[in-house]
């Protein structure tokens, strides 16, 4: 593809900012290095922090210990029979089947023999046996995966169409972002091999790590995106294959081969970044003893991220009537000027220009996600948006929800019917039905029934007490009608496959 030479496929990689070999272990290394880095997350080879961790002795006695205090938390996962046995659609186009237990019980037969070769090993296989279920809300993080090392390449990736007009290919980033300023002197080559593999599979497999279910959402998230850029540490950074997201869990080996569609090949060494502190760290057991064991849990690599974070300017909360951008705390790099941002980019309104365009307005909806006092804000930018929208004759909304994780059900209930408030939202849903469920259920609806949920007197505590879903109360029928009991609410019921039961339809 034209001139042979690019940024990233034409140059030798940068040299590494710690020595690529030492006379010590692997662990002691890495507390060396530690100890020398100027930043408080340091950057050490991902060899040598998969060679440390995986020196961690392996104890069957706590790992069995550990999956018995587990199981009962197990029994709150409501799609467990449906992912065994999906429908054919979605088996077809979505995900295979996957038996969540008959892993769960796989691993515990192999720690209860002692069978595993270190503690990462276990918790790795542990780790996956809830990653592939691809639900975001049924996870398990060992310290062994999560809590010492995080991993990344450095190398981010982006899938585009370089005319607009022809199938989207795979780029360095770094190519097409230097090509985009107009004064390049070479043309970006597409990705044709990863590891010697062929580039797609490699990345259709790669993308497998992600949680999400969709599998063009999952290759999506593979690669730099400007929404997700815009989210910070709340997005998946420069994409799961470059180590954002859940990539930042998987060990990518100890070099990652790039070879271009213009026969050019490079190799940069991956990375490793140190998440627990290595203070008189020199073997694998300390590890064990002094971080797996230590009493105050070590910052997880979010509170790392956050804390290392240069900005400190806070979002300003944005207002219905406002006119100007609210100020962010987070750039959003790439984007034109909003008409309306929210905080932390979680939103923000634009309008298109150009000939045949004059009629568009964008919503851009990063992510559903709301804490305290950003939930208003939210809803304050849709607003503005679309009255601003309307006001001014803009007769088409596109919503953007490309980096869309989820969040908060409420805000998305709340733009849904700011856009068709002539519609109730159906929105059914039904949990597992167990007997730890009913008997919770049964003790906040008594508790409940004591108090009138509309007094001003209510307390934060009782107020969240009332407003559960284990207060019968709460939550309205299939029909929108008023549960008259726990016991019409819980059910049980006989859905879908396999032998589970579950509560009644209850929609909010």
């Amino acid at each position: 593809m034209g001139t042979a030479t690019s940024t990233i496929t034409g140059t030798a990689a940068p040299a590494p900012p710690y020595p690529t070999t030492s006379p010590l272990g692997a662990c002691a290394s890495v507390s060396k290095l530690a100890a020398a880095a100027t930043v408080k997350v340091p950057i050490v080879p991902a060899k040598l922090a998969y060679d440390c961790i995986t020196s961690v002795p392996f104890n069957s006695t706590a790992s069995t210990e550990l999956l018995d205090s587990i199981r009962p938390y197990l029994d709150w996962q409501s799609t467990v029979d449906y992912i065994r046995e999906p429908p054919a659609e979605y088996a077809e186009k979505i995900q295979e089947p996957y038996d969540f237990y008959a892993e769960f019980n796989r691993i515990y037969e192999k720690a209860k023999s002692n069978g595993y070769a270190n503690e990462y090993e276990f918790g790795f296989d542990l780790y996956e046996a809830f990653q592939a279920t691809h639900d975001g809300h049924f996870v398990y993080y060992p310290d062994s995966v999560t809590g010492v090392f995080s991993f990344g390449r450095t190398t981010p990736l982006v899938s585009v169409s370089l005319d607009g007009q022809s199938t989207p290919e795979v780029y360095a980033y770094a190519d097409v972002l230097t090509a985009s300023f107009g004064n390049a002197t070479f043309t970006p080559s597409p990705l044709v091999e990863i590891d010697g593999q062929n580039a797609t599979e490699f990345l259709l497999n790669w993308s497998q790590y992600g949680s999400l279910q969709d599998r063009d959402a999952l290759w999506n998230n593979l690669f730099y995106t400007l929404a997700q850029v815009s989210l910070g540490t709340s997005g998946t950074g420069t994409g799961t294959f470059s180590g954002g997201g859940r990539g930042a869990r998987i060990y990518p080996g100890e070099t990652t081969s790039l070879t271009f569609a213009n026969g050019t090949t490079v190799t940069n060494e991956n990375f490793a970044r140190v998440l627990a502190p290595f203070d008189n760290i020199t073997s694998g057991e300390d590890i064990y003893q002094k971080i797996f064991l230590f009493e105050d849990e070590p910052e997880s690599a979010e509170e790392l991220a956050i804390s290392t974070s240069t900005s400190t300017s806070s979002a300003t909360s944005a207002s219905a009537t406002s006119t100007s951008t609210s100020t962010t705390a987070i750039p959003a790099p790439g984007y034109p000027t909003p008409i309306i941002q929210g905080s932390g980019n979680a939103n923000a309104g634009f309008f298109l220009d150009g000939e045949g365009y004059d009629d568009v307005a964008v919503l851009a909806v990063k992510s559903f996600v709301g804490g305290a006092g950003s939930q208003e804000n939210f809803q304050a930018v849709n607003t503005y948006l679309i009255d601003r929208a309307v006001a001014e004759g803009k007769t088409k909304l596109i919503i953007d929800v490309s980096a869309n994780g989820g969040g908060t059900i409420l805000q998305g209930y709340d733009l849904f019917t700011q856009l068709f408030p002539q519609i109730l939202p159906y929105g059914a849903n039904r949990f597992r039905a167990h007997e730890a469920f009913d008997l919770i259920g049964q003790e906040v609806s008594d508790f409940s029934g004591e108090f009138d949920r509309s007094s001003p007197d209510l307390n934060d505590t009782v107020t969240d007490v009332l407003s559960s879903t284990f207060n019968y109360r709460t939550d309205a029928t299939e029909d929108y009608e008023p549960f008259t009991s726990w016991e019409e609410k819980f059910g049980p019921h006989a859905y879908g496959p396999g032998p589970s039961e579950y509560t009644s339809l209850i929609r909010w």
